[in-house]
């Protein structure tokens, strides 16, 4: 099990090294990095047999200060670097965080060319080099600052430590971890006396599988009371969605261009468009969705338009403003980094109403649910939506619904 309670910034790195030059790269930086004191999070060298290695993995890249993936030609074809690049793509919103891709020979075309395309990172602060000595020169040089900075909380370590106090306003003994830690599959650490308890059993939990940790979380009536289930189960509900269409909406939400029009083939309005921002945010109370209604009457869009203005309205504390303060009032809270989302439950709102609301709101990032079936894509992109991938598979979105709605109805009596 690799040292959660490690001091000193936390470098993950992804990899499909089989290449002799990417093994020798790969090894070269593990030595150096590790002699200038980071912490190293390397599946060869920290990964134990018996080891949750899914689990492990998952944990380092969410509570990781820094990542940097090897692009080698065989990490091109790889699934599991394409899953890690992804996650942590997820986490470049946070300001405390550092994603170092190094480019390995004459990879970067086919990259851009390749389903790495949309995660854009030939577009940050790489490394482009085929000697050894000089990429680990350069990683360094580039770590550097993230070393030297006075380090703040980055927002997977927020919902981690959220769910840590949760824990400790409990009360949960050192004995009530451990029988938490079991309930959840996870081994029990040999906690050290410097360790966070706490933040360790938050980051396991908030890793383990959606409907495994739901159940779990239901079985723990001896320990938590039924309020703190509830607010443990806030948390955790984002975590049947892809990560993938999760990183894809971090992105489009940070940059005005474009249409700004996302479409999940879901169909459970009040749910799936609030869970998918939630799992792109971590969280994050200051990214809201707005659910829109009137799609009816002789001018939908207008109707629309009112809507969406009155709950803006009401959502920033500004009733008796006009339409101009608003939006005044909304570029300020943007700015702040807030967000703000408008779902749309099927049907699609047709593509003239679309113009319109992009139209008349610049600022927001609109999230249309089509069903179980998308449209065809020569329907969808003269719309302007960007259907998120992979698909939405109907059968996951009612079965993760079913368990979050059962589970919560199930703690709200016991309350």
């Amino acid at each position: 099990m690799a040292s959660d309670s490690a001091s000193g910034t936390r470098i993950f790195i992804s990899h499909s090294a089989k290449e002799e030059h990417a093994s020798q790269a790969l090894v070269a930086l593990e030595q150096a990095l590790t002699a200038l004191q980071y912490d190293v999070l390397l599946d060869k060298t920290r990964l134990q047999p018996g080891n949750i290695w899914r689990q492990d993995l998952y944990n380092w890249m969410c509570s990781c200060h820094a990542a940097v993936i090897l692009f080698s030609e065989a990490a091109l074809t790889s699934d599991w670097v394409f899953l890690e690049a992804t996650i942590l793509s997820l986490r470049r919103q946070d300001n405390q965080f550092a994603l170092i891709p190094i480019f390995l020979g004459d990879v970067e075309t086919a990259l851009r060319q390749s389903r790495f395309c949309h995660l854009a990172l030939t577009d940050i602060q790489g490394i482009s080099r085929r000697d050894a000595e000089d990429t680990v020169r350069l990683l360094i040089e580039l770590l550097e600052p993230l070393k030297r900075r006075q380090r703040g909380w980055n927002r997977s370590e927020l919902l981690e430590q959220e769910l840590a106090h949760i824990l400790r306003r409990n009360e949960v003994s050192k004995e009530g971890l451990d029988q938490l830690c079991l309930a959840f599959s996870m081994s029990c650490p040999h906690w050290a006396p410097s360790a966070d308890a706490f933040a360790i059993t938050a980051r396991r939990m908030l890793q383990t599988e959606f409907e495994a940790a739901i159940g779990c979380l239901l079985s723990l009536g001896r320990i938590l009371s039924p309020k703190a289930q509830l607010e443990i189960l806030g948390l955790l509900a984002p975590g049947w969605v892809d990560p993938r269409p999760a990183v894809r909406i971090q992105q489009i939400s940070e940059v005005r261009e474009g249409t700004r029009t996302v479409g999940v083939n879901g169909s459970l309005v009040d749910f799936t468009g609030n869970m998918y921002v939630r799992r792109a945010s971590f969280g994050d109370p200051a990214w809201r969705v707005i659910t829109a209604h009137s799609c009816l009457g002789e001018d939908p869009a207008a109707s629309l338009i009112d809507e969406i203005w009155t709950t803006l309205r009401r959502t920033l504390a500004i009733e008796g403003s006009d339409d101009e303060e608003t939006a005044e009032e909304l570029e300020q809270v943007i700015q702040k980094g807030d967000r703000f989302f408008v779902q749309f439950a099927p049907p699609i709102p047709d593509r003239e109403v679309l113009r319109r609301l992009r139209e008349a709101f610049p600022q927001l990032v609109f999230v249309v649910l089509a069903g179980d079936e998308r449209p065809l894509p020569e329907i969808a992109e003269p719309w302007g939506i960007e259907f998120l991938e992979p698909q939405l598979e109907s059968r996951r979105e009612r079965s993760a619904h079913r368990i979050y709605s059962r589970a919560l109805n199930d703690l709200k009596q016991r309350v």
